[in-house]
């Protein structure tokens, strides 16, 4: 009994072991591949369901390839899926081969049951990288800047995409790098002895720029060589202006975060410039940022500005704006510019500068005014002071502008002013500047923004600000302020008469430097001995702030002396005289050559008229002879 069921167990035993076996895996077969460095190879694997049981998903894997201590990365492989009994199925997968020694890389390939992890097949196999020298410059395009009468330097890289060492690098290169002038530049580079499979070098090709080179973009092509293979990239020197003394030195580094490059400006218009400058240098330092507009076509510089100076601990940067104003009358349309922007250390630009670039374009727009100068005097005015602003505005536009006005705005000084319309020819042309002035009283002490805004072309409008503060006003300052306060002033008290003249005029100025308008009148005395006054042109009233340019207009009388002779300006207003000042006049005589005129005159005017063209004297007689011929005549006749 025993015996009989022992047995059973062995049967039981071998038919699980055969069952199992049944469900075994088997690769058939794994194709070989060989490929160039940087191309994929294709690889095909065949695996066979030699069991008795479908299997469901066969996982495929792969380990690296390697090649003493070289590898490539293992492959992914697709998974086979419902693989019935006693049947085979095959995946094809991609093998990327990198820049590595040639020669056969081994891996190892598994397949295994998805649902049964102990259930693999395993196979070796392997790729082979075939022998190829090759390499790449990494840079699309090399560029070298420098200045002139300078060295510069710039760097690329050589990378070997082959399988083999490369050796024996030779650089060279060719173009046009010289300008009319046959000035220009020689370029050398740094040595490379020997680049392995998969390895990158860097290069360094450095321009010698002579002196008096013009400015510009010199292109040409920059060539390697090794082991048989050349490879060539573009080659560009840019010759700039001498924007750092010793060119780029030290260890600043500048970034021009705005404008942008290939930025649209108009001329009259500000380029707000913001640049971050870093300061890597092993020590603190105090900083400047220069922009400088610079016109290449021309090869001149049309405007600067610099910052204050920062101080930048070492390893740490700061940020700098700067407000440029493009001129309006110094600019071409047609030419290149390019805003450049430096950073050096004060005081000592020779050590540390650095320097970078943006291209600009500069268009004149059919219509376009801009205000050039927006100033205030007194700049920090108190109570009964007059303020007088300026606006200066030019028509930096293609076409001519009519109607234009300018506004001048302060809300916490309560002014609110227009101008009368007005007329600005167009860029080109002599009348393209206009200028008003706004006169105001302070009332109060304030601070707020000033606003100067010029419309023109129906809708289009330029505005400036000015931050303006005004000083305390005391109880004294606040009275004059309820009150009406003429002056009257003259450029000069004297004047000087010149020979032989009888008028003159006297120019002067009234003013209203009061919170109050006021009505005067203004006379002359002390004159009724040797002149006469023929007129005065003044208005009869003045508003608070407002000022007039007055003429008074006299004769000097025939009976007056030679000599300086006095006379007395006053300013009236209806309770009496505000404000008497004297001046004097300088009486000369008449040159000797009017008197001798004057004796010419008593000669009687018949014979004057007579004798003065001599042609009037001969047709006189011409005529009195003709006259008597005809008598003659006559009386012979009658004699018949």
């Amino acid at each position: 009994m025993n015996k009989k069921l022992l047995l059973g167990l062995v049967l039981a035993l071998l038919a699980l072991i055969a069952s199992v076996s049944a469900q075994s895996l088997a690769i058939t077969g794994i194709t070989a591949a060989a490929g160039d460095p940087g191309s994929g190879v294709d690889v095909t694997v065949s695996v066979r369901n030699t069991g008795q049981n479908n299997i469901s998903s066969i996982l495929l894997t792969s380990t690296a390839f390697s090649l003493n201590s070289n590898s490539i990365t293992a492959p992914a492989i697709e998974a086979i899926t419902n693989l019935n009994a006693g049947a085979e199925q095959t995946r094809t997968f991609t093998v990327t081969l990198p820049a590595l020694p040639a020669g056969y890389y081994n891996a190892t390939l598994t397949a295994a049951d998805a649902s049964n992890a102990s259930e693999t097949a395993s196979r070796a196999y392997g790729v082979t990288i075939s022998p190829k020298a090759n390499f790449e410059i990494a840079q699309p395009k090399v560029t070298v800047t420098g200045q002139e009468d300078s060295t510069a330097s710039a760097s690329f890289t050589i990378r070997n995409t082959g399988s083999t060492t490369l050796t024996s690098f030779v650089f060279s290169y060719n173009g046009t790098f010289t300008d009319n002038d046959l000035d220009g530049a020689t370029f050398t580079f740094s040595s490379l002895s020997s680049l392995a499979p998969g390895a990158e070098a860097g290069v360094t090709v450095t321009a010698d720029i002579e002196r008096h080179v013009d400015l510009d973009t010199y292109t040409g092509t920059l060539k390697a060589a090794a082991n048989s293979v050349e490879k060539t990239v573009p080659l560009e020197l840019e010759v700039q202006p001498k924007m750092c003394g010793e060119g780029r030195i030290g260890n600043l580094d500048v970034t021009i975060e705005q404008p942008d490059d290939d930025e649209t400006f108009s001329p009259g218009e500000t380029i707000d410039i913001t640049a971050e400058v870093d300061n890597e240098y092993s020590r603190n330092l105090n900083i400047v940022v220069e922009a400088v507009l610079y016109d290449l076509t021309e090869n001149k510089d049309i405007e600067s500005v610099a910052s204050d100076s920062k101080y930048i601990d070492n390893g740490d940067s700061d940020s700098f704006g700067l407000e440029l104003e493009i001129p309006s009358d110094d600019v071409d349309e047609d030419n290149d510019y390019v805003l450049y922007v430096k950073a050096y250390k004060e005081g000592d630009e020779d050590e540390q500068c650095d320097y970078e670039k943006v291209d600009i374009t500069i268009e004149r727009e059919d219509e376009s005014v801009a205000i050039t100068s927006f100033t205030v005097t007194p700049e920090m005015p108190t109570c009964t002071d007059t303020v007088t602003a300026t606006v200066e505005v030019e028509n930096t536009g293609l076409e001519d502008q009519r109607n234009a006005y300018i506004r001048l705005t302060g809300k916490a000084f309560g002014i609110d002013q227009e101008s009368d319309t007005f007329s600005i020819a167009a860029y080109d042309e002599d009348s393209n500047t206009h200028s008003e002035s706004f006169v105001f009283n302070v009332e109060t002490e304030a601070e707020g923004l000033l606003v100067a805004t010029v419309y023109y072309g129906g809708s289009e409008k330029e505005v400036k600000e000015i931050l303006f503060k005004t000083g305390k006003c005391d109880a004294e300052a606040k009275k004059l302020m309820g009150e009406a306060r003429l002056m009257l002033s003259m450029d000069s008290d004297k004047i000087a008469i010149a020979p032989g003249t009888k008028q003159f005029v006297l120019p002067l100025v009234v003013e209203n430097k009061g919170g109050k308008a006021a009505e005067f009148t203004l006379d002359v005395t002390e004159a009724s001995g040797w002149a006469e006054v023929t007129g005065i042109e003044v208005p009869a009233s003045l508003g608070s702030g407002e000022q007039y340019h007055a003429y008074v207009y006299m004769k000097v009388k025939d009976s007056a002396a030679e000599g300086v002779h006095n006379f007395r300006i006053n300013l009236r207003d209806a309770k009496g005289l505000i404000f008497s000042k004297m001046a004097s006049a300088d009486v000369q005589a008449a040159p000797k050559e009017d008197v001798a005129q004057q004796e010419e005159s008593a000669v009687p005017s018949i014979s004057k008229w007579l004798f003065a063209d001599k042609n009037r004297l001969f047709w006189i007689a011409g005529d009195l002879v003709l006259v008597i011929l005809a008598l003659v005549f006559l009386k012979l006749l009658l004699r018949r």
